[in-house]
Parts: structure tokens; C-alpha cells; sequence
């Protein structure tokens, strides 16, 4: 009876643990499904759609790169101030050049010490002559040689702001005339420079002002 007594109760005990682990399992089952449902959700509303997220990327990315380009389009189309690169704007000059001896500019170091200049003619493409220059509004220069030692040639340069840069070159090519530059400054109403010339075989060498008044 007492042996009956104490498996019943064993029984009982063993019955009780299982119904525990039974109700432990499934509540650790139930914590796990609950996280996993938790993960899911968060994975799902945290985090945005790929394509959308490319989508906007690329919106942002278009919109960031039209805007620089519209504002320099913009400043590309807005006329600079003066509308010119000139100071003066278009006009026509007429005036005058001088053609006197030059020397050749040799540096005195020992590497040079056996360089000479040729033999120059100083009676040769000496005077003064007439010349004529027109400044277009964008600051173009062109004009002719139209007299003088160094006639006939054609000029052509550049106006910045007051600053004249312009080469002479030959009106008839192989002539043998002379050839050179004239840096000047173009300021009220008139042109105020230097020109540099030499002959096709560089051994005549000339310079002289440059001078020019508004038509």
C-alpha cells in the first residue's frame, strides 16, 4: 500500500515536472516566435525599398547637378560689364610709326661671349611711315601698314582693358619686309606704344613709337 502510495505520488511529481518543461518550452517557443515577428517587422518597416531608395539617390543626384549647371548657363549668358573686353569699345585709330636702328640683346655670360649681331645696314628701313588700326567691340584689333619702311603690312591683335598687344606681319608674304610686334596702351582717345621689327634675315633690327589718335 505504501509502495502504491509512493509511485502514485512519484507518478504524480514526474507528471507535474513534464507539464512545467511542457509549459516552459512553449513559453521560450512563444518569446521566440515574438521576437522573430519583432525582427520581421522592424526589417520590413525600417527599412526603405531598394528601387525607392535608388530612385530618390538619383533624384537628389539630378537635382544637385542641374542646379550648378542652370546658374552657369545663367552667368554664361550674362553679358560681362562694359560689353566688351575693351576699354574703349569699337573704334578707328590713325597715326603714325618710326623704324630707327636696333640692337640685338645679347646676355652677357660666357656661353655668349662669341655671339655677335650681323652686319646691319642703318640707312635700310629707316623713317617713319602711316598706319591704321580698328578696334572691334569684342576688343579684336586688325589694321594696316599703309606707308613707311615697314609698308605694306597688316596688323592684328587684341585690346584688354587698356592694354594693346598686336603683330605686324607681311601684306605680300615673301617679301622680305619687316615683321615685328607693337605693345602699347589704348586710353583716351588714343594709342601710345612701342613697335619691334626685324627683316626676314634678323640681321636688321628696328624699333620705334607707335602713335594713334581716334577718327
Amino acid at each position: 500500500m505504501r509502495n502504491a502510495s509512493v509511485a502514485s505520488c512519484a507518478s504524480a511529481s514526474d507528471a507535474s515536472v513534464a507539464s512545467c518543461a511542457s509549459a516552459s518550452d512553449a513559453s521560450v517557443a512563444s518569446a521566440r516566435g515574438f521576437v522573430s515577428f519583432a525582427l520581421l517587422s522592424l526589417v520590413l518597416l525600417g527599412c526603405p525599398n531598394k528601387d525607392t531608395a535608388s530612385d530618390a539617390g538619383k533624384g537628389a543626384t539630378s537635382a544637385s547637378a542641374s542646379t550648378p549647371a542652370t546658374a552657369s548657363a545663367g552667368d554664361a549668358a550674362a553679358p560681362r560689364e562694359g560689353g566688351s573686353t575693351s576699354a574703349t569699345g569699337e573704334a578707328a585709330y590713325a597715326g603714325t610709326y618710326e623704324a630707327k636702328p636696333a640692337a640685338l640683346y645679347i646676355p652677357e655670360h660666357q656661353d655668349w661671349k662669341n655671339t655677335k649681331q650681323a652686319k646691319d645696314d642703318p640707312a635700310k628701313h629707316v623713317g617713319e611711315g602711316n598706319l591704321t588700326i580698328e578696334v572691334a567691340a569684342d576688343g579684336r584689333v586688325t589694321g594696316t601698314v599703309d606707308s613707311g619702311p615697314a609698308s605694306p603690312g597688316l596688323i592684328s591683335g587684341l585690346v584688354e582693358g587698356t592694354r594693346l598687344t598686336a603683330t605686324i606681319r607681311r601684306k605680300e608674304a615673301g617679301d622680305q619686309g619687316l615683321t615685328g610686334s607693337i605693345l602699347g596702351t589704348v586710353e583716351g582717345g588714343q594709342i601710345t606704344g612701342t613697335g619691334k621689327l626685324a627683316d626676314a634675315t634678323a640681321a636688321i633690327l628696328r624699333e620705334g613709337k607707335v602713335s594713334a589718335k581716334k577718327k
